[in-house]
């Protein structure tokens, strides 16, 4: 006899929280962003992939809010197989030239922080550095105004007083 879908299990009792529940097209072959991470599109794909797992209430799986159920807990199968589903997608959503490194990762929330600390640092490094010459820039620009007012203040700019209200 042919072991049953999970949609189909999933339909027979109603005590399943819907955060262990499978949609009927919920399948392995699932990709959930239409571009596979490669790399330097890290910041893009983890938001879309968190979205997506929001919208199919999974995200607790890669953020560490759905714990393992202890083995002897009515739905600690059940939440095997919506886990082994979250890490299947996620590899899904992933370059086929990536992947192979994080094929044997036990866990979606391994495999995520796996990926955050693979590509999530070099992200973060960029845009610290981004934001710290942005603030360098803005500060060098205040410098700038602040002389040039004390400047225009002491008549050292070339104008005087007189000169500046004849040009207006």
């Amino acid at each position: 006899m042919a072991e049953p879908s999970i949609a189909a299990e999933t339909r027979q009792t109603t005590t399943i929280p819907k955060r262990l529940q499978l949609h009927e097209s919920n399948h392995p072959r699932m990709v959930l962003v239409s571009a596979p991470l490669t790399g330097n599109d890290y910041l893009n794909w983890n938001f879309g992939v968190k979205r997506a797992l929001r919208v199919k209430m999974k995200l607790g799986f890669i953020d560490g809010t759905s714990i393992t159920p202890s083995a002897n807990d009515p739905h600690f199968k059940q939440w095997i197989r919506v886990e082994s589903m979250v890490t299947t997608w996620i590899l899904n959503s992933i370059s086929k030239d990536t992947v192979e490194a994080f094929m044997y990762t036990k866990s979606s929330r391994n495999l995520w922080l796996d990926l955050e600390q693979r590509y999530g640092v070099q992200w973060a490094t960029i845009v610290s550095t981004t934001e710290e010459n942005m603030f360098t820039d803005i500060r060098n620009c205040i410098s700038i105004l602040i002389l040039y007012k004390h400047e225009e203040a002491l008549g050292r700019n070339g104008r005087t007083k007189a000169n500046t209200t004849m040009h207006l």
